[in-house]
C-alpha cells in the first residue's frame, strides 16, 4: 500500500488544507504506573493538514489540550497537574509541528518537534490508517511514543514508567474560509 491514497477525488479538486474536527478526534496515553498500566485521554484543540499539489502531505500540526486530561482517577488527574509532573497550570498544551513526511510500507513517519511542559523535543508520529469518509473527511490513526525524561518529568520508572506512549485519532475536513 502507498499514500497516494490521498490522490483520491477530493484531493485532487484542489483542496490543499485540511483541519481537525475537535468534536470527532482524540488523543490518548498509556504509561507504566507502579506495574500498572494507566490510559488516559485528553482533547485535541485544533490540527492542520497541509498537502501538495500531487495530494501526498507536507506539514502537520497540532494542539493537545493537556490541561483538560482525563485519567479517570480524580486524584490521578489532579497529581499530573504538578510542577513535578505536567506543570499543567504553567503549560496547559502540547503542540505538534512537522514538515519532515515519508512514506515507508504504506504509513506515514512524521518527523516533528512537540512543545510540552516548557520544552521543545523531537516526536516521530506514524500513521497508520487514512480513511477517506463521506462528506470530504478524512480519518487518520496515529501513533507515537514520548520519553518522558526528555520533557523533565523525574521520577523512578517504577512509578512513572519511561516511556508514554500516544495514540491519536483525528478526523480532518477540507479548510473553509471560516476556519
Amino acid at each position: 500500500m502507498t499514500w497516494t491514497l490521498l490522490v483520491e477525488p477530493q484531493l485532487r479538486r484542489g483542496q490543499r488544507h485540511w483541519v481537525v474536527d475537535p468534536v470527532h478526534s482524540r488523543a490518548e496515553f498509556n504509561v507504566a504506573n507502579f506495574g500498572r498500566t494507566v490510559y488516559g485521554r485528553a482533547p485535541i484543540r485544533n490540527g492542520r493538514l497541509t498537502t501538495g499539489p500531487r495530494g501526498t502531505p507536507e506539514t502537520i500540526s497540532g494542539t493537545v489540550d493537556l490541561g483538560a486530561i482525563d485519567t479517570a482517577h480524580a486524584r490521578r488527574d489532579r497529581d499530573l497537574r504538578a510542577r513535578r509532573l505536567l506543570d499543567l497550570d504553567r503549560y496547559p498544551l502540547m503542540t505538534f509541528t512537522a514538515d519532515y513526511i515519508t512514506d515507508l510500507a504504506g504509513e506515514w513517519r512524521v518527523t516533528g518537534m512537540a512543545q510540552v511542559r516548557g520544552r521543545r523535543v523531537e516526536l516521530i508520529c506514524t500513521v497508520t490508517r487514512f480513511i477517506l469518509g463521506p462528506d470530504d473527511t478524512v480519518r487518520l490513526l496515529a501513533h507515537a511514543v514520548l520519553d518522558r525524561r526528555e520533557i523533565g518529568i523525574r521520577a523512578p520508572e517504577l512509578t512513572i514508567g519511561r516511556y508514554i506512549a500516544i495514540a491519536l485519532n483525528v478526523l480532518l475536513r477540507t479548510e473553509t474560509e471560516s476556519d
